[in-house]
């Protein structure tokens, strides 16, 4: 999953149009998903509970794409999808290249102008890059504004413990380096060998990360 998909700042006639269609073209695609069993126990998840659209609901200042990660949530008993609040680098970065861009087709060079027009309408493209900007741009405060700590986005809690693993043998199982924390067995994780489809109800959360709607 990309780390930075923003959501371009807009009324709903965008989530209708540009956006909606944007948005669920990230996830519409069938794909396998990391499956996690418990060594000791009958316990059982998926990847697949991140699998959908989340984003934020700025008020006036617009939507934007929330960025989450898989944790372990201690009011769910469960893994869950946690807000993702590290990413003010992703956004940097992104921000950077989008103006860069930007500043190639702006520029004054005739024939390069005239390739660029020859792969596709350079206005759009154009458009398409001041939106990037504005959305990394309501990123970056977002981010530098936000005080209180990650949530689960299941329920809201904030007793969250992040996961990192990363499955390099997709063909075996692998331990995560994670205890069950109702037993205390070894989590263990595989890559699933059928193919899923993601849900597409999307997830709208406040600045603080507590549920708004689900549509």
């Amino acid at each position: 999953m990309p780390r930075l998909q923003l959501l371009a700042p807009s009324s709903q006639a965008y989530w209708s149009t540009i956006g909606h269609s944007r948005f669920l073209g990230l996830i519409t695609m069938s794909m396998p998903c990391v499956l996690f069993d418990c060594a000791s126990c009958d316990f059982k998840a998926s990847s697949m509970c991140e699998w959908r659209p989340f984003a934020y609901d700025l008020g006036e200042a617009g939507i934007v794409r929330l960025e989450r990660r898989l944790a372990w949530c201690h009011h769910c008993d469960y893994i869950v999808p946690m807000e993702d609040l590290n990413d003010i680098d992703d956004v940097v970065e992104e921000r950077d290249k989008a103006a860069a861009y930007l500043s190639s087709l702006r520029g004054n060079d005739r024939l390069l102008m005239r390739l660029r027009n020859s792969f596709g309408d350079r206005r759009a493209r154009i458009d398409m890059g001041d939106k990037t900007l504005a959305e990394a741009d309501l990123r970056l405060a977002f981010l530098h504004k936000r005080q209180s700590p990650p949530k689960c986005l299941f329920c809201g809690a904030a007793r969250v413990t992040a996961l990192d693993f990363e499955l390099f043998d997709e063909s075996q199982p692998v331990a995560m380096g994670f205890q069950h924390p109702n037993c205390g067995g070894e989590i263990w994780m595989r890559m699933s060998d059928f193919r899923m489809w993601p849900q597409t109800m999307r997830r709208v959360y406040d600045f603080d990360g507590q549920l708004l709607s689900e549509e």
